[in-house]
């Protein structure tokens, strides 16, 4: 039997499966994620992804109502690798639920920023999709 999760299951779960106490400064397999997005390191980042067959992956980009697969994310890399050129990425978890985290980005492009709000849906240190909503185009805070 193929098991399925979704990226909007775990936005489901935010609201009533938060972790109780301090929330974790930071995960490895967010640091591994964002550090192989820097790059990007196409192989690092499917190396991070659930395997297809128990999670298809999923991105979303909720400002410009774009979802990709994982074959359309991994091609997107190319294009990503001009916009990120000479950038950096910093986030901070801002709340943790069962199956991901709630995670604030700062995009720091040459010439722009952005500050993105993300659910980064996280099973078993494989990242099972990101749901993304721009906050701002300051990273006032980082």
């Amino acid at each position: 039997m193929k098991r399925t999760l979704s990226i909007a299951a775990g936005l489901v779960l935010t609201a009533t499966t938060v972790f109780a106490q301090e929330l974790p400064k930071t995960d490895e397999s967010l640091t591994a994620w964002y550090a192989a997005l820097q790059k990007p390191d196409v192989i690092a980042l499917e190396a991070l992804m659930a395997p297809e067959d128990f999670v298809p992956f999923q991105y979303e980009i909720k400002d410009f109502e774009v979802t990709q697969n994982r074959k359309e994310f991994i091609a997107s890399m190319d294009e990503w690798l001009g916009a990120i050129s000479g950038g950096t990425i910093e986030y901070k978890i801002t709340d943790a639920y069962e199956g991901g985290y709630n995670v604030l980005v700062c995009y720091r492009f040459v010439e722009s920023e952005l500050l993105a709000a993300e659910a980064v849906g996280v099973y078993d240190t494989k990242i099972t999709g990101v749901s993304q909503a721009g906050k701002g185009d300051k990273c006032t805070g980082f």
